[in-house]
């Protein structure tokens, strides 16, 4: 099963911010893999995007709840893209199911869309009635 196989499997929610340049490397990177691997980083990219937004001569792209398995030869080819890309230049942000589960990279924290993560506690404040 691919990316969009099956309820089950452990999601994940993730964001990539990207300078122009890094977009336009992912453009030619994705004309010169193989074509399972590009259908599959176009289906993540295009099909399953939650958000897309261009700013600034930035993107950023948002999946709420995403199967973000690096055995999955899309997401493998947009992570490698990215580890050899300048770090300054992009900002991976990934928050697993559990708890603990949290993954960034990248340097690119003043970008146009604010991108970052929080982890907070919240609760209902509700007063004894007398």
């Amino acid at each position: 099963m691919g990316i969009l196989g099956g309820n089950m499997g452990y999601r994940s929610e993730v964001c990539i911010v990207m300078k122009k340049n890094v977009v336009d490397n992912l453009l030619v990177y994705m004309s010169e893999v193989d074509s399972e691997t590009r259908e599959q980083m176009q289906e993540i990219l295009n099909d399953l995007a939650d958000q897309h937004i261009v700013k600034n001569d930035a993107e950023l792209y948002y999946w709420d709840c995403i199967k973000w398995y690096p055995e999955f030869k899309g997401v493998d080819a947009i992570q490698k893209l990215l580890e050899n890309s300048n770090k300054e230049d992009y900002l991976f942000l990934r928050l697993g199911e559990d708890v603990a589960d949290t993954e960034s990279s990248g340097d690119y924290w003043e970008n146009p869309f604010d991108a970052h993560t929080e982890r907070r506690i919240a609760f209902e404040d509700f007063e004894e009635e007398l």
